[in-house]
């Protein structure tokens, strides 16, 4: 890839990084996309709304920020010409870190922070906690076809 072209990619990540992470911290749960009659308060308008909305409900809330965190090392690592493998590793922590923080709040009932993610995987861990103690061995875990993916994805994860 050419390089001019790659530093335009990367300042197009680092501005949609910027804007994501503005609309999410300003996002007002009183404003949601359905029902605008008046113009929205938000600093980027509709688009602050939606993105706000959506990484705040069904996304990991207030957690939401490592989406505009990698999109921002992203976009430098485009715009430097460096390589995305130096950051990986940390992309990785912090995204596994928002995840187990959002269940944590989600336990504590602060659905601000939680998102729909945190209180999805909350529902699974008790349910695989249950498991583990009335299954008698420790892979003997039934995988029922009413569960939902987060809980299988938590059981490969303990038990594999």
């Amino acid at each position: 890839m050419k390089i001019l072209k790659k530093e335009m990619i990367g300042l197009f990540l680092i501005v949609l990084g910027l804007l994501f992470s503005i609309s999410i911290i300003g996002y007002d749960y009183t404003e949601q996309p359905r029902g605008l009659s008046n113009p929205p308060e938000s600093l980027l308008g509709y688009f602050g709304v939606y993105v706000g909305y959506y990484c705040h409900i069904f996304g990991l809330g207030y957690l939401s920020l490592i989406l505009p965190l990698t999109l921002l090392i992203a976009g430098y690592t485009f715009f430097s010409s460096k390589s995305f493998k130096e950051y990986y590793k940390f992309l990785t922590y912090c995204f596994s870190l928002c995840i187990w923080l959002s269940i944590f709040f989600s336990i504590l009932k602060i659905e601000y922070l939680s998102g729909l993610i945190g209180l999805s995987f909350e529902g699974d861990i008790f349910k695989v906690g249950r498991c583990m103690i009335l299954c008698p061995r420790e892979n003997s875990l039934p995988i029922k076809s009413s569960e939902s993916i987060s809980g299988l994805v938590i059981r490969i994860f303990i038990f594999f």
